[in-house]
């Protein structure tokens, strides 16, 4: 079960509808022993996903509305600096769902400086290129799994020549699976860092982001320096 102010969200991730069953009438029952109140009307039983802070939520984890991959999908090249302002604002929020989004988005922003709203926004090859490439990963995006927090989670970063990303991922059965996506543009102080300084920098980004995962359970950092 999870609790988002007045939201109530109560999942399985066994196929078994009774095991499902089972877990909404404990929740139902605390409800009614605290006298809590839900209304029949707004609420949705034993269907495969839900609605949820603007992403959808299932048994297999969560997926991007797939209305917003549609806008992002059909997205034509920005020809202003308001126009790349709107794609970018658009995708940096379900940029969880991007590896390297800082990565790919930096050099639009780039694009940016110096330019009014309607000034026109001529791109460089490179900087198409990583267009092309969130648009491309945005319209494909993961199915992000739910974390399980027995299980010890992992985190992956790298530190490009201008920004830092990392992954949160747990193990199970052998295979990797992605729980959310982070990064962020390097400060012109952090541009000049060693390349270790930097892995370090990814480091403390990561786990500063997912410290609610991570803050008294084991967990493990990969890195490639």
């Amino acid at each position: 079960m999870r609790i988002y102010f007045d939201d109530i969200c109560v999942f399985t991730r066994s196929s078994n509808i009774e095991d499902h069953l089972t877990a909404l009438d404990r929740v139902l029952q605390h409800c009614e022993e605290q006298e809590l109140y839900v209304k029949l009307a707004k609420c949705q039983f034993c269907v495969p996903e839900i609605p949820c802070l603007g992403n959808f939520v299932g048994r297999d984890g969560v997926c991007m509305d797939p209305d917003k991959i549609k806008i992002i999908r059909d997205w034509p090249l920005p020809k202003t600096k308001k126009q790349m302002e709107s794609f970018l604002g658009t995708t940096v929020y379900v940029s969880r769902f991007c590896a390297d989004f800082a990565q790919f988005a930096g050099p639009l922003h780039e694009a940016l400086k110096g330019k009014k709203s309607k000034d026109t926004n001529e791109l460089s090859d490179h900087q198409l290129a990583c267009f092309n490439q969130l648009k491309s990963r945005l319209a494909s995006p993961p199915v992000l799994r739910l974390p399980d927090f027995p299980r010890p989670f992992g985190n992956r970063m790298v530190a490009s020549n201008f920004a830092v990303g990392a992954v949160l991922f747990q193990k199970e059965g052998g295979t990797e699976y992605p729980i959310a996506y982070n990064g962020r543009k390097m400060k012109p102080a952090e541009l000049i860092y060693p390349v270790q300084e930097q892995e370090l920098l990814a480091i403390m980004h990561a786990l500063k982001v997912w410290r609610v995962y991570l803050i008294d359970r084991p967990f493990d950092v990969e890195t490639d320096h």
